[in-house]
């Protein structure tokens, strides 16, 4: 399938990528003729991928002083990106989930800032356990 959908996206050459219902078409041509005894869905997506000047990425040691360093990294990553009114809240929550990750990590913690049409932000740890979601109170 691999193969086959690469040879179909050369047709178009490196400059122009190709249309995605072309490569639906040969993926459905793959699966070959016949009676279908089930509807087949298929969803394709092209996604250029976010440019490497609105992504900021850091290793964090897993100690007591990654919080307050954490702070510092995403409120230059704000400033570089024109994005200072929102330091208040982005410090805040960097605090809080930065905090959370070394709290149970053994190994470096990495803090992700990815600015699109919004700016999101990703903690992860070596915790094996999922983060559970939780409600707020109404107090």
């Amino acid at each position: 399938l691999r193969e086959r959908l690469a040879a179909t996206a050369q047709l178009t050459g490196d400059d122009h990528s190709p249309p995605l219902e072309a490569l639906c078409d040969d993926v459905l041509d793959i699966l070959g003729p016949g009676d279908r005894d089930d509807d087949i869905a298929l969803l394709a997506a092209r996604f250029d991928g976010i440019a490497p000047s609105d992504v900021a990425y850091w290793y964090l040691e897993p100690e007591d002083a990654a919080p307050g360093r954490a702070r510092r990294l995403a409120r230059r990553a704000l400033t570089r990106w024109g994005l200072d009114a929102l330091s208040d809240e982005v410090e805040l929550l960097v605090s809080e989930v930065v905090t959370n990750a070394v709290r149970y990590a053994e190994r470096p913690v990495t803090l992700r800032l990815l600015r699109t049409d919004i700016l999101r932000c990703e903690v992860g740890d070596d915790s094996p356990q999922l983060p559970r979601q939780r409600r707020a109170r109404e107090t």
